[in-house]
């Protein structure tokens, strides 16, 4: 898979959203250099703050779920 591919499934698949063309960038680059690997980026996709908001709302939305 392609790093552009990649990095926009991680944001639509974990944050309901398209990438912002900055962190777009950072992420494609991180990979394409070699400085981060898939396993990696995911885990700091499910590490980050907006993702962590994201769970808190779906949580409070359906607390029954999971």
């Amino acid at each position: 898979m392609a790093a552009e591919d990649l990095v926009r499934l991680l944001y639509l698949g974990l944050l309901a959203r398209e990438p912002d063309a900055e962190g777009n960038r950072h992420h494609v680059d991180a990979l394409t250099s070699g400085r981060v690997d898939p396993l990696s980026l995911l885990r700091s996709f499910l590490a980050s703050g907006e993702f962590l908001a994201l769970q808190g709302r779906i949580d409070a939305e359906n607390p029954k779920a999971g």
